[in-house]
């Protein structure tokens, strides 16, 4: 009993140091998942989403407008990028950001509100209210590609599943 404990607490040790170097090589916590989501998305249900729809008895083949056999696994789970909802802004003069910040800039009934690249390179969408309309702000940066559009009441989210790798 006494080596099969010494043995188990061995392997955990080992995992934990590999972890611990990859998290150490990708520079944070947030860029390891990013960078090595490929390693946990075995554990993740890929077609939740689907699923979600079909027990509110929803037919997707029947309610979109693509092909869901071409839909490609992005990775990470449905919400496993999280969305950024209602956030809050600082004043140009109150900022942390400079003022070379490269930006996505949207602007309705006279209301501006800028989204730091780098904010959306880990967030890709955001779900606010400009000029007092319901809008979604979405980045992908594998293919660098920006679509702001009105939301209505929707609540938007990241799916993690790609049509022929695009946003």
């Amino acid at each position: 009993m006494n080596k099969l404990l010494k043995i188990a607490l061995s392997t955990t040790s080992l995992v934990g140091l590999c972890l611990m170097a990859l998290v150490v090589q990708a520079g944070s916590w947030d860029n390891f998942k990013l960078r090595y989501f490929h390693l946990t998305a075995y554990l993740h249900n890929q077609d939740q989403e689907i699923t979600d729809l079909q027990k509110q008895n929803l037919n997707p083949a029947k309610s979109t407008r693509i092909n869901l056999t071409e839909l490609l696994n992005g990775g990470p789970p449905k919400d496993g990028i999280p969305s950024i909802d209602n956030p809050k802004f600082d004043t140009a003069q109150t900022t942390p950001f400079s003022k070379t910040e490269t930006v996505i800039g949207v602007v309705i009934n006279g209301e501006a509100k800028a989204y730091p690249f780098g904010v959306m390179n880990w967030h890709e969408l955001v779900n606010d209210t400009v000029g007092g309309v319901n809008v979604s702000v979405s980045y992908c940066p594998l293919c660098d590609t920006i679509v702001a559009s009105n939301r209505s009441n929707t609540t938007y989210g990241v799916t993690g599943n790609f049509d022929k790798v695009c946003l």
